[in-house]
């Protein structure tokens, strides 16, 4: 059987009332040179002696609004079931890239309203579609087109695995409205975006309180508000979650801090060592430029001065 054939149609004629399936941000770019189509990328199908739009809405708009008067669509067969009509849609669409993780949930949303199984969506899309089946269930996978579209977009952008997504569907509006103004104001990557989500999921589940309320305790808005420049508001807004969730390891961590800044080094001399001591080393730069810095270089690595710092190595 040919699923689908080739006709010429009226745009004007074409019916896009079906806004149930208008549920991909993004079509095929064919619109700049309508008349040299090879492979059309508009799919109608026909009932009720009218041609309904099912895949290719923001093109046919297009059309309309030139007042184009024939264009090549494919017309579905009419005889096909409604999961052979799904599965053609999707492999049609994935022609031209993966569905978004929104695009899945409003996907998925979309075949359980039509009265398919949870069986029949994960023996027939779940390969095709690449289901998060290990990740998350299909009610958690629909929730995802509740995010706001800033943070969707911001995700969409940064290309963000679908896991990421399942970590925020359960957060409430006002923790929303703070991560899409961090955004906004401390233009975070994507993974110190994941760092600062489950940091706020963690205190969450220590303490005992929702996302919010972490945020209000720890001043994380006033924070994100204040002047101060997007790098050094992100660098504080992760330093006081990290303190929040790590109280012994940031009280060894200033603990260490306070060693360090107790040495005397001497001038021409810098101690180096990452903010978290994860690496447990201190790299020592010098600058030489007289027998005389050689020298006070020597004492220092022979002296007392350096016995704490070999301690300190210890204590890391």
């Amino acid at each position: 059987m040919n699923y689908l054939n080739i006709i010429n149609l009226n745009p004007q004629k074409c019916e896009i009332s079906q806004r149930e399936f208008d549920i991909f941000l993004s079509e095929p770019e064919n619109t700049k040179y309508p008349s040299l189509f090879i492979n059309p990328s508009i799919i109608v199908e026909y009932h009720d002696n009218r041609f309904f739009v099912i895949y290719g809405f923001k093109t046919i708009e297009y059309y309309q609004k030139k007042n184009i008067t024939t264009i090549p669509v494919f017309q579905i067969n009419s005889e096909i079931n409604k999961l052979k009509k799904f599965i053609i849609l999707a492999e049609f669409h994935k022609q031209f890239r993966d569905f978004y993780p929104i695009e899945l949930a409003y996907f998925v949303d979309l075949l359980l309203s039509k009265k398919l199984t949870k069986i029949e969506i994960w023996d027939n899309f779940s390969t095709l579609l690449e289901l998060p089946k290990n990740v998350m269930p299909l009610k958690n996978l629909i929730k995802i087109k509740y995010i706001p579209k800033p943070l969707t977009d911001y995700l969409i952008n940064k290309n963000s695995p679908i896991k990421f997504y399942s970590d925020l569907v359960d957060l409430d509006v006002k923790v929303n409205e703070f991560l899409i103004s961090l955004i906004e104001l401390a233009k975070p990557s994507l993974s110190i975006l994941k760092e600062i989500v489950t940091n706020l999921t963690e205190i969450g589940k220590l303490e005992d309180s929702n996302c919010y309320q972490i945020i209000i305790k720890l001043k994380l808005n006033i924070l994100l508000n204040s002047d101060e420049n997007s790098s050094n508001k992100l660098s504080k807004i992760r330093n006081r979650l990290n303190e929040c969730r790590y109280p012994v390891i940031t009280k060894h961590k200033l603990e260490l801090h306070k060693i360090i800044k107790s040495i005397k080094i001497p001038q021409g001399l810098k101690l180096v060592t990452d903010n978290n001591f994860e690496n447990r080393q201190i790299r020592v730069e010098f600058l030489v430029k007289s027998d005389k810095d050689i020298q006070k270089y020597r004492d220092f690595f022979s002296g007392k001065e350096f016995e704490k710092l070999s301690g300190l190595l210890g204590k890391m």
